[in-house]
This record gives structure tokens, C-alpha cells and sequence, in this order.
């Protein structure tokens, strides 16, 4: 975040120096990939808002270090930004796309994954102003069809330190130093 340094790919380790308390794991979902672990996903119970569930969760979630946005359920992202007054879908930049006031403080986004929330920093939900209408700002959240994969990237990942354990077939985070 904001051109920190520190950033590393390490194979067969974990370094515990980049982050804080334990690592929180989650296993693989093979449900929706015929028991066949195609990606690294894992169930979750969708977004919440301020520690509140929203409509349209229950999911399975793709983990992914090469995508920058974050992709839910239509049903799921309409519900977020159905939170943050103003907010409207923003077609003229994509499907999928939302925008809110620049102005708007939005709260607390997180993924639910078991009992415990994992949340994305105000800034990196803002991805940047509108090109057309600097007033608004776009939204690091898209809709999908629902049923479509369900995927978190940087705007998530950033923000947690992720370990993936091929041999326990789980995923794990803790929060990140930065």
C-alpha cells in the first residue's frame, strides 16, 4: 500500500515477520470444482458492512494474487452498495462496476471466512475518481453474475498475509505489516 516496500513470494516458508498474530486457515472448497482443486478457494459467508452480513453470501471465494479487484455475486455487491448512500452502478466504465461519493466515509468491508471477519482498507476499497465525474469514485468491489466464480484479489490481499498449503489443502491469513 502506497509503494511500501517489503513485498515477497517465498516457496516452502512462512515469515512471520510479515505479520501480526497467528495465521487464521481455511480449508480449499472442492464443492463447487467436482473435489478437484482446480483453484485456491475457500467458503465463504460473503461480505459484511460494519460486521453485518449481506444478502447474497454464502460462496465460494477464488484466492488470487494475479487479479487487482475484488469479484462477488451480483446479489452480494448490490447489497454492499446498497450501504453507502449515492452509490450507483457505473455501466459506462464496465459490467460490474459501481461508484459512491468521494465524500462518503465508507465503513468497515470485509469477507466472512468461519466466525471471523477479514477486512479491506478504506483505501484500497476506493479505487480511484471517475474518469468522467471526479466527484465519484469507483468501487474495488464487482458484481458478477450469480453463480459465476466469486474472486479476491489485491484490493483483498493486500491487506492480509496469505499462506498457501498445498499439502493441507488450506489457505491462511493473518494481518499484514506494512
Amino acid at each position: 500500500r502506497n509503494g511500501a516496500e517489503g513485498s515477497e513470494l517465498c516457496f516452502g516458508c512462512v515469515n512471520s515477520s510479515k505479520y501480526t498474530g497467528d495465521l487464521q486457515w481455511f480449508p480449499v472448497d472442492l464443492q463447487d470444482t467436482f473435489g478437484i482443486a482446480y483453484y485456491w478457494n475457500i467458503a465463504t459467508a460473503g461480505l459484511t458492512y460494519n460486521g453485518t452480513p449481506l444478502a447474497g453470501g454464502e460462496y465460494s471465494l477464488l484466492v488470487d494474487t494475479g487479479t487487482t479487484l475484488i469479484f462477488v455475486p451480483s446479489d452480494n455487491a448490490e447489497a454492499l452498495y446498497s450501504q453507502i448512500p449515492g452509490s450507483t452502478p457505473a455501466p459506462e466504465l464496465g459490467k460490474g462496476y459501481f461508484k459512491f461519493p468521494c465524500n462518503s466515509t465508507v465503513s468497515s468491508v470485509a469477507f466472512r471466512f468461519g466466525n471471523a471477519d477479514f477486512a479491506i482498507h478504506p483505501s484500497d476499497f476506493n479505487v480511484g475518481a471517475h474518469p468522467s465525474d471526479p466527484s465519484s469514485c469507483i468501487g474495488a468491489v464487482l458484481s458478477v453474475p450469480n453463480g459465476s466464480n466469486a474472486v479476491a484479489g489485491d484490493a483483498f490481499l493486500k491487506n492480509w498475509y496469505s499462506v498457501y498449503d498445498y499439502d493441507e489443502m488450506r489457505v491462511g491469513f493473518a494481518p499484514a505489516n506494512h
